[in-house]
């Protein structure tokens, strides 16, 4: 992959062999995901969280939301652990290594996204960032 750059792209595709268990199943718990789940399509109060732009909206896995989600945690805050309990308490499922699973969906995500027609330099960089941060922290996470 070109954007990606030779170096990162070997270390990425080595990352992601090294640590495919963590990919996950779809199997029988597919779900209404979002696919565009970030702070820019999120509206939210003190009490209330809505879900804006459902244009890639599809039947999923709702792992690849949190994917998404996490992958602009420093960007916006949140709880991590009200956002389970909300996703679980009304019928989510998350498996026992889920935040792991998540980062690694996003690698897939992200992989998509350098496929893109049109060059977005600052996107690509953004993506660049948040593959090496995941792979710099995956024993931290």
């Amino acid at each position: 992959m070109s954007r990606l750059g030779d170096e990162l792209t070997e270390k990425t595709l080595d990352f992601m062999q090294k640590h495919k268990e963590f990919f996950p199943i779809v199997e029988d718990k597919v779900c209404l995901t979002h696919s565009d789940f970030k702070p820019v399509n999120l509206l939210y109060s003190n009490d209330n969280v809505f879900a804006l732009d459902w244009e890639f909206a599809h039947a999923g896995i709702g792992i690849l939301d949190f994917a998404i989600l996490l992958r602009h945690r420093e960007l916006f805050p949140f709880d991590i652990n009200s956002l389970v309990k909300g996703y679980t308490d009304f019928g989510g499922y998350l498996g026992k290594e889920w935040f792991r699973s998540a980062l690694i969906t996003d690698f897939v995500n992200i992989m998509h996204l350098f496929e893109a027609p049109a060059e977005r330099p600052k996107l690509f960089h953004q993506l660049r960032n948040a593959i090496q941060d995941t792979m710099n922290n995956w024993e931290v996470t």
